[in-house]
């Protein structure tokens, strides 16, 4: 049991610290009660002045206040029943130019690899005179100890080792031997999540990540284009400086608190459909391209008003992807949609024409870029709804460019807490 002095003004209030050590002079790691009592010298009974929990080996009481005399304090750990463990004795009032405690630092989260904060305002000036430390303690005692810069902050480095989910203590420490209150943090080493990137123009990149999360979109050559913070909901908006040309790779970076980061490759340009024909007859090949998607995606198409799935493919290096199948004998005359929903990107379409009669009427081909939604179960565009038919089997022919290997995309799903 240790005592440390604290001059303030008319009451004295005094901080006492037990540390307990277990036989082989470790720290004590499991749960325990520590109850710090007083009396004046001379008095038979003792006062409990304060229980506080003992966290990794170490209970502090930093409250203690009474008027000029001799006492006695002892710290006894009840749930152990060890009885008097230590006993000290100080006079009142204590000399001048004694100092308080440091105060509660902030503690920043960490990944497990370094702890950084930064001391109260009135701490300051002890840092600037090079007298406080930051200390860092887990559940096998001492982690680390670093010297608090002269402006306030600290930044210990962790040993290796420590895994997600890892209970570190933090506090601060003068040359004194007072001790700041205890904060304790949990170890996170689990990588954020970008839960959705909408398509661009190249102006500006949007999309939702997690609420707090530093956002940085950098180009093919490491360049910062922007930086944003997600919001409350976990929305973002990045305003590309310069703006970026279509079909052009940026790196989205998102860095949590802790400091985990994770990289999505994104590619510019707004998708877009573009069809073979702009009339069709049945029983004619018809094709579709989609334009703008993500490499690596999978792209699905089908054929509307009913629908009638043309097959999924995979978006090449290029963002492109192209179908191609017959259109069915039994569809009805006017206009149809091709839909191409992108698992990442959405879903977009283009229309065609059914002429009647059995011929095609040719046609230059066309695209669109239009639509957010994918098909309904009932059509609301006043499309004729057509019916699955065995004669018009379509004859998906998806075609997936080669290559997709050749980058490489984290996609990372964040372990929800409760």
């Amino acid at each position: 049991l240790t005592a440390g002095i604290v001059q303030t003004v008319g009451v004295d209030p005094h901080q006492f610290r037990a540390t307990l050590n277990d036989q082989f002079g470790d720290p004590w790691t499991s749960p325990a009660s520590v109850v710090f009592s007083y009396r004046l010298d001379g008095d038979p009974a003792w006062t409990v002045g304060a229980t506080r929990p003992a966290v990794n080996g170490m209970a502090v009481w930093d409250s203690f206040q009474a008027p000029a005399g001799l006492y006695q304090v002892r710290a006894e750990v009840g749930t152990l029943q060890l009885g008097v463990v230590a006993e000290v004795e100080f006079a009142d009032p204590v000399p001048p130019g004694t100092r308080a405690a440091p105060v509660r630092p902030d503690v920043d989260p960490s990944n497990g690899r370094r702890v950084v904060g930064s001391v109260g305002v009135a701490d300051v000036p002890a840092a600037a005179a090079g007298l406080l430390e930051a200390v860092v303690a887990g559940s096998s005692g001492e982690l680390a100890r670093c010297l608090v810069e002269p402006v306030g902050g600290f930044d210990c480095a962790l040993p290796a080792g420590l895994v997600d989910g890892a209970e570190l203590s933090v506090w601060i420490e003068d040359d004194l031997g007072l001790v700041s209150p205890v904060v304790l943090i949990r170890v996170d080493m689990v990588p954020p999540e970008v839960e959705e990137i909408a398509p661009s123009d190249g102006s500006e990149l949007s999309g939702v990540g997690e609420p707090g999360d530093v956002v940085v979109v950098r180009d093919s050559g490491g360049a910062e284009l922007c930086r944003a913070q997600a919001a409350a909901d976990g929305a973002w908006v990045c305003v590309l400086a310069p703006s970026a040309p279509e079909g052009a790779l940026v790196t989205v970076v998102e860095r949590d608190a802790a400091g985990n980061e994770v990289e999505v490759v994104w590619r510019i340009g707004l998708p877009r459909v573009e069809l073979g024909g702009l009339s069709v007859a049945r029983g004619s090949e018809q094709s579709a391209t989609g334009v703008n998607f993500q490499p690596g995606e999978t792209v699905s198409a089908v054929m509307w008003s009913s629908p009638l799935p043309v097959g999924d493919a995979v978006a090449g290096v290029d963002g492109r992807v192209e179908f191609r199948w017959v259109v069915p004998d039994d569809v009805e005359s006017g206009p149809h949609r091709v839909v191409m929903t992108g698992a990442w990107s959405g879903a977009f379409e283009a229309v065609f024409q059914v002429p009647p009669g059995g011929s095609s009427s040719g046609g230059t081909g066309g695209s669109s870029s239009g639509g957010t939604g994918g098909p309904s179960a009932t059509d609301g565009d006043g499309l004729p709804v057509t019916g699955a038919s065995g004669v018009g089997v379509l004859t998906a022919l998806a075609l997936g460019l080669a290559g997709v290997g050749a980058l490489a995309f984290t996609w990372a799903r964040k372990r929800r807490r409760a």
